[in-house]
């Protein structure tokens, strides 16, 4: 799952699945009951999911040589709302 202000690579082309694991930050018996995930244009996110204590969202899209930040803010069941992003780097992957 992703970390705190770690940098992933994604090539303009592909559709990746990215998750959030917020385990360490709920409390005994606290689930997450909203997640939004937010990119600028032209980063498209779809199939947004609450799987247990991670959020998980596909990414596609993005323009060549760019770096930008997808936020995923949640809500718990006893009110607190947080916030984290992961890095894109935009760019040709070679295999």
């Amino acid at each position: 799952m992703i970390e705190k202000k770690q940098i992933y690579q994604k090539s303009p082309t592909e559709e990746i699945d990215f998750g959030i694991n917020w385990t360490a930050l709920l409390k005994t018996g606290e689930t997450i009951t909203q997640s939004l995930w937010i990119a600028p244009s032209p980063i498209d996110i779809a199939l947004q999911q609450i799987v247990g204590n991670i959020t998980v969202c596909y990414i596609s899209g993005g323009t060549l040589d760019t770096r930008v930040e997808v936020f995923n803010k949640i809500t718990t069941s006893l009110g607190a709302v947080y916030e984290r992003f992961i890095v894109l780097e935009i760019e040709n992957i070679q295999a």
